[in-house]
């Protein structure tokens, strides 16, 4: 169907433009739009637009609806893959590219501890304020709302923050499916275990990650912990006394984890620059509370 829409030869300035573009890129301004049922409306554009028609109601069933020019994000990151936008082939397939939304919060803000918000800290903001990148909404562009504009790029020339962002996509949308009792019982006890003793040992935690023992990922019944450290996770030299950390946040969480059901397993340790790599394939990445 997509094929049978595309013409043989785009227009140049379309393709010139793209070419400028790659994954990473803001855009100022970008259409925003989205379909909803009316019916059932969930954001305020939605009720808004049914005008409190509910289920039954004579709102019509289906509308396509887009943000007012000045309710705009100020900018567009652009999310898709960098050969997908700028195309190196004699003839284009991808006549549209996604971007989500970017838009300033204060650096207290809940919102910044939710993994589907990106920081973008090279990015300049006023005191106190920061810019984000809302994963939630990826509306799909057509090409040519480039022409006529210029790439700003929100990591200030810095190639591995580029790259740091083009990972996180990849796991927003790779990531296996987890029940929400993992959630509450590994990343809130975690946030709550820092905020109760005040110590930062995050700097030694590269990544964390669970191992589901028994059960399934959508229904666990023992779940291990698995830290990954910068450096060995026995180092003597300038100790922060991260094993005693997790040891403490383990004996605070183990009933509220048989509360979900969850037999809370002992936390094992490892360096990461010796990670036994068929260990780390059986295990999933879950965002670090620490490292915010």
């Amino acid at each position: 169907m997509i094929d049978e829409g595309l013409t043989e030869e785009w227009p140049p300035e379309v393709i010139e433009a793209a070419d400028r573009f790659q994954q990473g890129d803001l855009i100022e301004k970008p259409p925003i739009a989205y379909a909803a049922d009316l019916r059932f409306a969930v954001w305020s554009l939605s009720r808004l637009e049914a005008g409190g028609a509910g289920p039954g109601g004579e709102a019509a069933d289906l509308a396509y609806l887009g943000l007012h020019a000045d309710d705009r994000p100020p900018f567009g990151i652009i999310i898709e893959q960098t050969c997908d936008v700028a195309e190196d082939r004699p003839a284009p397939l991808m006549p549209w590219f996604e971007v989500a939304p970017v838009y300033e919060c204060d650096e207290s803000d809940p919102l910044l501890g939710r993994d589907f918000i990106y920081p973008l800290s090279s990015f300049p903001a006023p005191e106190k304020r920061c810019w984000v990148a809302d994963l939630r909404l990826r509306p799909p562009l057509e090409k040519g709302v480039l022409v006529g504009r210029e790439p700003i790029d929100p990591f200030d020339g810095d190639e591995q923050q580029r790259i740091d962002f083009g990972v996180a996509l990849g796991k927003r949308i790779s990531r296996a499916a987890l029940a929400e009792s993992v959630h509450v019982v590994i990343e809130d006890t975690i946030n709550t275990h820092k905020r109760n003793t005040g110590k930062r040992v995050g700097t030694r935690v590269y990544k964390l990650m669970i191992q589901v023992e028994e059960g399934t990922r959508l229904k666990p019944q023992s779940v291990r912990l698995h830290v990954l450290s910068r450096e060995s996770p026995d180092a003597k030299i300038d100790d922060d006394g991260m094993k005693e950390w997790f040891a403490s946040w383990e004996s605070a969480t183990r009933e509220i984890a048989e509360q979900q059901g969850i037999n809370l397993l002992a936390t094992e340790f490892h360096d990461a620059a010796a990670m036994d790599l068929t260990l780390y394939d059986r295990l999933v990445e879950i965002r670090c509370p620490l490292h915010h």
